[in-house]
């Protein structure tokens, strides 16, 4: 996806870096990246397809775009409210064979914290995974995906 590890970044990232990877069985692979600085959000979109017959992920699609003021609050907002710092890494739910990841990274403050999750979408409310979905679900908006054309699992 051509992104850089924000777990090796963690003690040069200036202000605050977060990422969601949103790798889906049988759809396109997206990486939605935010770096904010004491007066700037950076978000930047990757999305990669597999080319025919089983070959190669490649890039198909990469923008950059700068956040407002009020875009930048309402993902702190989304992140605080899914207490991302305070979730497990991972969950103890069974793992199938098909369905998605949805993989939240994030580093402030020399300090990295990731969490991923199969498939949140399913049994939300009895993994208490509300939130987490809509803070991901927030950098797809953010990234402005058409979310009725993108197959949300």
């Amino acid at each position: 996806m051509d992104e850089p590890s924000l777990f090796a970044r963690q003690d040069s990232v200036r202000g605050e870096a977060y990422r969601f990877l949103w790798i889906r069985s049988f759809h396109d692979p997206i990486a939605i990246r935010v770096e904010t600085t004491r007066n700037d959000a950076i978000l930047r979109f990757v999305r990669l397809r597999r080319e025919r017959n089983g070959g190669a992920m490649r890039i198909v699609e990469t923008r950059a775009a700068k956040l407002a003021k009020q875009q930048r609050d309402s993902l702190t907002d989304s992140l605080t409210k899914a207490r991302f710092w305070q979730l497990a890494t991972k969950e103890a739910y069974e793992v199938g064979t098909d369905g998605s990841r949805w993989i939240l990274e994030g580093t402030e403050n020399s300090r990295y914290h990731a969490v991923d999750r199969w498939s949140p979408t399913m049994e939300t409310p009895q993994r208490h995974l509300e939130d987490y979905v809509a803070a991901c679900t927030h950098f797809l908006k953010l990234a402005d995906l058409d979310l009725q054309k993108e197959k949300m699992y």
